[in-house]
């Protein structure tokens, strides 16, 4: 495990957590890439990236890939290194979840997706949005212990059978779709639900129709004593 100090994230030490031999895939969570020097100089560059996650860099080439996802796609690549970036003293707000680098709430009432949406901006978040096959696990896994569906952010609304992140505006390019969906049944199904008659798998429901919903947001630090709730930020 390698460390390095970043003041400017407001975080004592951030340590990576090395594997040998893989490279990170370009894919939707990408965030850039940058030739640099070292594998040093390229876990600087994940440090000082708020949404950095992962990053790998090719010894040979000297590309550093940034990625936002705690789970990337990656391939084996003699000579690469990929580095997870683990933070300490990260934590939630009460209510909320964590997993890897965000928070998720689930919520303990139905809304219309519009209406989640709304209350999911209010607490500084957004509707879930799923880049991830871990991440999708993660949020399966959850709702199925709360026995109920709910919604994510993933609208077609725009475009019949296009479907995008709502806050993201990012094209829905992972999905764990059940059986004939998206289908927009009776011409109007243009908002996205884990639904539980469906295994928690995603369907494409009404978007008036009042589900639980899930939120998530970038995680908190937990900075010396100061208010625990205060986000990541870069000076």
């Amino acid at each position: 495990m390698s460390s390095c100090c970043r003041a400017k994230l407001r975080i004592e030490r951030c340590d990576f957590i090395n594997n040998k031999d893989r490279n990170i895939l370009p894919s939707s969570t990408t965030i850039r890439k940058v030739i640099v020097p070292s594998s040093i100089a390229c876990g600087s560059v994940c440090s000082a990236e708020r949404t950095c996650c992962y990053a790998s860099f090719d010894r040979k080439t000297k590309q550093c890939n940034l990625d936002q996802s705690c789970c990337p796609q990656s391939e084996f690549l003699k000579d690469a290194l990929m580095m997870k970036k683990s933070t300490v003293s990260l934590s939630c707000q009460n209510g909320w979840i964590q997993y890897e680098t965000k928070c998720y709430f689930f919520s303990d009432s139905e809304r219309s997706w519009n209406d989640a949406k709304i209350i999911c901006e209010n607490k500084d978040g957004m509707l879930a949005e799923v880049k991830s096959s871990c991440e999708k696990d993660f949020l399966k896994t959850t709702a199925t212990a709360f026995a109920l569906s709910f919604w994510l952010g993933g609208t077609d609304i725009q475009n019949e059978g296009d479907w995008i992140w709502t806050s993201s505006q990012t094209v829905v390019t992972f999905d764990d779709w059940t059986v004939d969906a998206p289908n927009n049944r009776f011409g109007n199904e243009h908002c996205l639900a884990i639904r539980k008659l469906n295994g928690f798998q995603w369907n494409d429901d009404d978007c008036s129709s009042s589900f639980r919903f899930i939120c998530e947001k970038e995680i908190y630090i937990m900075d010396h004593g100061k208010d625990p709730h205060v986000k990541v930020e870069n000076s």
